[in-house]
């Protein structure tokens, strides 16, 4: 289930389902998708009923009970995850994207931007404003890609187009007001 659960949700170009000869590993370009089916009505049910049954068993203590099932706060991070996804592929879907890669779907630059804030930071573990805007100012100059981050749970990706520009100031276009 959770092989299943992870392809579904780690695809990450459009050939890697052909190449790998595995269907959840095709990019998502249909709201009716039957993988996104299978994570509301298999996967989320599966992940309720282990929680259930490891709650049921009376013989236990409740400190093995927890032990036979995940934790709770990540049973719900599943469950936000899924019931969020399940909501954003048809979304995006039906308002113009041609497919999803779910991969993409992450927030892997902004923990490496703070990941990068906390490594110039040195050994302040609680930084205020003025702190954070100096070592922002450092990562400007250094150019921030230049620092590597050492630790953390992000892949360090090296596409240039994963990299967001905190600093943009760029309005967003307003919606048109209907009459």
């Amino acid at each position: 289930m959770f092989n299943k659960f992870f392809d579904c949700l780690n695809v990450k170009s459009e050939a890697q389902g052909r190449r790998t000869r595995n269907e959840n590993l095709l990019p998502y370009r249909d709201a009716n998708d039957v993988r996104l089916k299978w994570l509301k009505d298999e996967f989320l049910d599966y992940i309720n009923k282990w929680e259930e049954n490891a709650a049921n068993v009376h013989i236990l203590t409740r400190d093995e009970q927890n032990r036979l099932c995940i934790s709770k706060q990540t049973l719900e991070g599943l469950r936000i995850t899924v019931n969020s996804f399940l909501e954003l592929v048809p979304l995006m879907l039906r308002n113009g994207a041609k497919y999803v890669l779910p991969d993409k779907l992450n927030q892997d630059p902004l923990e490496e931007h703070f990941g990068r804030q906390r490594m110039k930071g040195g050994s302040n573990e609680n930084p205020n404003l003025q702190d954070y805007q100096y070592t922002e100012m450092k990562l400007q100059v250094a150019k921030s890609t230049a620092i590597k981050v050492m630790r953390g749970n992000t892949r360090g990706r090296k596409d240039d187009y994963q990299k967001i520009d905190i600093h943009d100031m760029t309005p967003l276009p307003k919606r048109q007001k209907k009459k």
